[in-house]
């Protein structure tokens, strides 16, 4: 068990330990160790650590709900009066507060484990691999590299746990012109030349970028989105698209495919690949 898998246990029975009898609560946990670095052109600017952990409360009583997050670390003495005083909080705004007309009960979803391992590069291997790969471009950027934990209990039994350990290496090229490329290099098992062939792809994109420019005339024209705009657009999801709650506020961006006034192409089709192991299921 490392460090942090015991961070979660501990902060799970002194919690739930704590409960009244009318009271339901359900964590979610998230932590990361992971190096950083920044880039600008193609220059290390900043090297750093970062080791961090987060537990996010939810409370039910009766219809009504309540959350509150609190920060976690490695010191469980620390850890226990936070959580504690957390606890207090949420139990006694609890109480205060209107029945939620969205409301969903927690159900036991039972328990899983997930421990995903890479192959990931030191500071000192990316910088040196990057630095060869770049061919003198002008380059700006960041890396990050770690481990990352995510977590979730709650007081009926469920109990799941997941880490993974990934890099995520997001960068821009650009040419004299200050026209830019966009690009990433991510996984969990680096390699070299992984990263020499992703940036060489860049810098032949970058090559037609340095074009001179043709003006469109207005119409309609075929055109090709680049992995990285299609992650732009699905990044829409994450704006509450698929939330019931949003809907009902008139938030929710995808509202008129819901009601039937617009829809997506037949040939739409989007899932989630689990199997990268990038994020728990």
């Amino acid at each position: 068990m490392n460090s942090w898998e015991k961070v979660f246990n501990e902060s799970r029975d002194l919690l739930f330990g704590k409960l009244a009898s009318d009271e339901t609560l359900n964590l979610n946990f998230t932590a990361e160790e992971s190096d950083f670095i920044r880039l600008n052109n193609a220059k290390v600017r900043q090297a750093t650590t970062v080791e961090q952990g987060s537990l996010t409360l939810e409370m039910h009583v009766g219809q009504k709900k309540a959350t509150l997050s609190l920060p976690v670390g490695l010191d469980s003495t620390i850890n226990e009066e936070v959580l504690l005083n957390g606890l207090s909080q949420l139990q006694k705004e609890v109480r205060s507060l209107p029945d939620d007309p969205f409301f969903t009960p927690m159900t036991n979803e039972g328990e899983s484990r997930t421990e995903l391992k890479g192959e990931l590069p030191s500071g000192e291997t990316f910088v040196a691999s990057m630095l060869e790969a770049t061919g003198g471009a002008d380059l700006a950027g960041y890396m990050t590299s770690g481990t990352n934990y995510r977590a979730n209990a709650n007081s009926l039994g469920q109990n799941h746990w997941f880490s993974s350990e990934s890099f995520f290496f997001d960068y821009s090229l650009y040419t004299a012109k200050e026209k830019a490329v966009k690009g990433t290099y991510a996984g969990s098992n680096f390699s070299a030349q992984g990263l020499k062939t992703n940036l060489e792809e860049s810098r032949r994109a970058l090559e037609v970028m340095d074009r001179e420019q043709v003006e469109l005339k207005p119409g309609k024209y075929k055109v090709y989105l680049a992995p990285a705009a299609v992650h732009e657009i699905a990044g829409m999801m994450g704006w509450h698209a698929l939330s019931g709650g949003a809907y009902k506020r008139g938030d929710c961006p995808l509202g008129e495919l819901y009601e039937g006034k617009k829809s997506f192409s037949p040939q739409t089709n989007l899932k989630e690949n689990f199997n990268l192991g990038l994020s728990p299921r």
